[in-house]
């Protein structure tokens, strides 16, 4: 991708876990405790591969695959104690995404949030001064399916009053580049997740960067 390619665009949206916060490894261990706690052990690199799904389409791939048991709404409070108790008062912003987000908002560039995690979680995991960034944080409560359903993003995209060719998605995961591609808007990868990057290069992409950083040589 080389500068000027996104000269057609006026809306980015981001994805936050794994894409501007570095909160994966924290959302994994709260999974694995919640199936401790139910005496069930899981392999972290399976909660690992689940990232970027909502916390019930999680609890049910445990349910499924290794017996997990109990009531989702109660799995998710089990989940958010603990997820709040290992995060602490940890910041959780990758270095250099707030002068990033500042970089758009000076270029006049629109950027909105669509997570599929809770609006408390969203909230729990980042500061006053990240969120005072967004002008619409769309999160996995303002619609009834998560990614990589599209219709968080055709959600938001209605929201900001947009066409699908004026929008461009950036995302960490392979689910990011699912609804991105399932909601017709064109994507960008991002390396900051557990992926790495290397297995959005099976779908369709403008380009994979190493951190939303490197949107300030392109734009």
């Amino acid at each position: 991708m080389k500068r000027g390619d996104l000269s057609k665009k006026k809306l980015i949206i981001f994805d936050l876990d794994g894409t501007l916060i570095n909160s994966l490894p924290y959302h994994t261990l709260a999974f694995l405790k919640v199936a401790e706690l139910h005496g069930v052990k899981v392999p972290y690199k399976y909660v690992h591969s689940l990232m970027g799904k909502n916390s019930e389409q999680i609890f049910t791939h445990l349910k499924k695959e290794y017996g997990l048991k109990g009531d989702f709404s109660k799995l998710r409070i089990e989940r958010r104690k603990i997820y709040d108790k290992i995060l602490g008062k940890k910041d959780l912003s990758i270095p250099g995404v707030l002068r990033t987000l500042q970089y758009f908002k000076n270029k006049k560039i629109k950027f909105v949030l669509a997570t599929g995690s809770s609006y408390s979680s969203y909230v729990r995991s980042t500061t006053k001064q990240f969120r005072k960034m967004f002008t619409l944080a769309s999160t996995v409560d303002d619609v009834k399916h998560g990614k990589p359903s599209p219709e968080q993003m055709l959600y938001v995209i209605k929201k900001m009053k947009v066409k699908k060719q004026e929008v461009l998605a950036v995302g960490d995961s392979i689910y990011d580049a699912q609804a991105a591609k399932s909601a017709g808007v064109e994507f960008v990868g991002v390396k900051t997740g557990f992926e790495k990057g290397k297995p959005l290069k099976r779908y369709r992409h403008l380009a994979i960067l190493n951190s939303v950083n490197e949107f300030q040589k392109i734009l």
